[in-house]
């Protein structure tokens, strides 16, 4: 089932999910088969055959796979070629290639429930547009309103998924991630009301208004996301 070119230099630990203990197939080894870990492992050499790993997954600049990977946690490095499901956080370095499909449930589970928080609030600033203009302004709600409406929650949805996946790729560097997309989101929000005073000077007031409200429940509601991955970044260039 396996053939090792140095299989002395695979070492075996019976502490399952250990952070200090960590099975490893060195560079110069060659195996073919299914690789089942309860543990972490890191790949330095070759593997063809699936592999199912409970812990951490590293793939080292010379490690290659070529089959189907199921693990929590992977830092991957080198080379892979099948369909990677991982449970947790798939940190992709700048030598890593990938040749298939990429799973990763909790990346999704996040942007989900974001995209509910967004669409509630979304619906929330609709509605005080519409009983502001119409009961309190004697007025409709200008086009210019809806439009830059739609323009900040796409917006924040872009760069809150941007976001996470900087994260997950250099979670050392994500507070300077997010302060440089808080800066871009400012500025493009001053060229559209920018751009909205040229057009439509008589619907700015409003527009502006109720603009700066959403982007305020927005931002709000982005930083409660992501307070918890500011305080605790996963320190993911590190081997386990």
């Amino acid at each position: 089932m396996f053939k090792s070119s140095n299989p002395g230099n695979m070492s075996k630990t019976n502490e399952a999910h250990s952070a200090e203990k960590l099975n490893r197939i060195v560079s110069g080894t060659d195996i073919e088969g299914v690789v089942v870990s309860d543990s972490n492992i890191r790949i330095d050499g070759n593997v063809k055959g699936d592999i199912k790993v409970k812990g951490r997954l590293v793939v080292g600049a010379t490690g290659t796979i070529k089959g189907e990977v199921q693990c929590e946690n992977a830092d991957i490095e080198g080379q892979v070629s099948g369909k990677i499901t991982v449970n947790g956080l798939l940190s992709l370095k700048s030598t890593c290639d990938l040749f298939g499909n990429k799973r990763r449930p909790r990346f999704i589970k996040i942007m989900r429930s974001f995209l509910i928080k967004l669409l509630i609030l979304t619906a929330a600033n609709v509605l005080g547009a519409y009983v502001s203009a119409n009961y309190f302004l004697d007025a409709q709600v200008p086009f210019s309103y809806w439009l830059s409406l739609a323009f900040i929650a796409v917006l924040t949805y872009i760069v809150h998924k941007q976001l996470i996946a900087a994260n997950e790729k250099r979670a050392q560097l994500f507070v300077a991630y997010f302060m440089g997309a808080l800066t871009v989101k400012l500025f493009l929000s001053v060229i559209l009301l920018i751009v909205i005073g040229l057009v439509a000077r008589e619907e700015l007031a409003f527009a502006a208004v109720g603009y700066m409200i959403a982007y305020v429940l927005f931002t709000v509601a982005e930083i409660r996301d992501l307070l918890p991955r500011m305080k605790n970044p996963m320190k993911s260039d590190e081997t386990p």
